[in-house]
């Protein structure tokens, strides 16, 4: 994922977001966060499918490992739109949020280890 193609992403969201609500471009971004924290719990639960049709196992790996970082530019964008920095401990009313605003369950969880 180069820094173009992720810039890229985030300005994407942030006009979806504009065209949706001018005047409060946070809010559509904000009404999707929680969809997106699910789609990364579970890819991280249950992990992404490797392509079923790779001519090795490296390569199927390279390819989970995409779909991966995919995954996380895609929370990354959304979180950006939904949580301008611009906002932060504003009144919640107003788009206002305060750090860590994105929860992803699985993580929080106490007993879940990477290893």
């Amino acid at each position: 994922m180069t820094r173009e193609v992720l810039n890229f992403l985030r300005n994407e969201v942030r006009l979806q977001s504009a065209n949706h609500n001018p005047e409060k471009p946070w809010q559509h971004a904000l009404s999707t966060m929680h969809t997106i924290e699910n789609i990364v719990c579970v890819a991280a639960q249950d992990g992404m499918p490797a392509y079923k049709d790779s001519s090795t196992w490296r390569n199927a790996e390279f390819e989970e490992r995409n779909g991966e970082i995919s995954l996380m530019v895609l929370l990354d964008s959304w979180a950006r739109a939904a949580y301008p920095i611009s906002l932060i401990f504003a009144k919640s009313e107003d788009g206002g949020w305060e750090p860590g605003p994105v929860h992803i369950q699985l993580f929080e969880k106490k007993e879940v280890s990477i290893w």
